[in-house]
């Protein structure tokens, strides 16, 4: 086995099985792969295996900015709570095409230090999409619940949107007469998700 290898599987065990770093160090483990990972060159440190994730995750969002670059796409956002730790996370999924195929991909999952508020989520929201050069006319709808502060998130990010935006009068009217309402952020109801789910058209375009 080539180090490289080694290295692929000790990031899809912790990714893809949610093996945590502690199973590493652990003696019986060590017994076990400690001499195979000497072998091929690889250290089983929790430095070196944070090393590995982080460089696969850089990795990983360098390709998706390259292959999502000047095109459309849908994003997916939620927040959660897992009730026995006590944490709560903001998760963003972007949906784009990539040669006929529809190709999802997990950008972020923030812990957001038990804050839901609308503040919190927005600059999350804008964080990552600024982190992944995902720019306001590439975004054609966000995908939320219908979470008080999710809604209001997403209301947020376009009021920014416009705030921002050096569009002119005559190319706002032309996006409203293509949008069908002068009122963009009206919800409209998503039966694709068996819990209620509300896309927001974006401001973004």
């Amino acid at each position: 086995m080539t180090p490289d290898a080694f290295n692929k599987n000790i990031v899809d065990m912790t990714v893809f099985s949610g093996i945590s770093l502690r199973f590493f160090s652990q003696p019986d483990v060590l017994a076990m792969i400690d001499e195979m990972a000497r072998k091929v060159g690889v250290s089983l440190n929790r430095n070196n295996i944070k090393k590995l994730l982080l460089d696969e995750y850089e990795s990983q969002k360098k390709q998706m900015k390259s292959k999502s670059s000047n095109k459309f796409v849908n994003l997916k956002m939620d927040a959660c709570t897992r009730e026995h730790h006590h944490v709560s996370y903001f998760a963003i999924n972007v949906r784009y095409a990539d040669e006929g195929k529809n190709c999802t991909k997990i950008v972020a999952i923030r812990d957001t230090q038990a804050q839901h508020s609308r503040t919190v989520l927005t600059q999350l929201g804008k964080y990552v999409l600024q982190d992944y050069g995902l720019q306001k006319d590439q975004v054609l709808c966000i995908v939320t619940d219908n979470a008080s502060s999710m809604v209001s998130m997403v209301k947020q990010l376009n009021k920014r949107s416009r705030e921002e935006s050096s569009t002119t009068e005559e190319s706002a009217a032309e996006i409203q007469e293509q949008s069908g309402d002068s009122n963009s952020n009206q919800l409209v109801k998503c039966d694709d998700f068996t819990i209620t789910r509300a896309t927001i058209p974006s401001l973004f375009l």
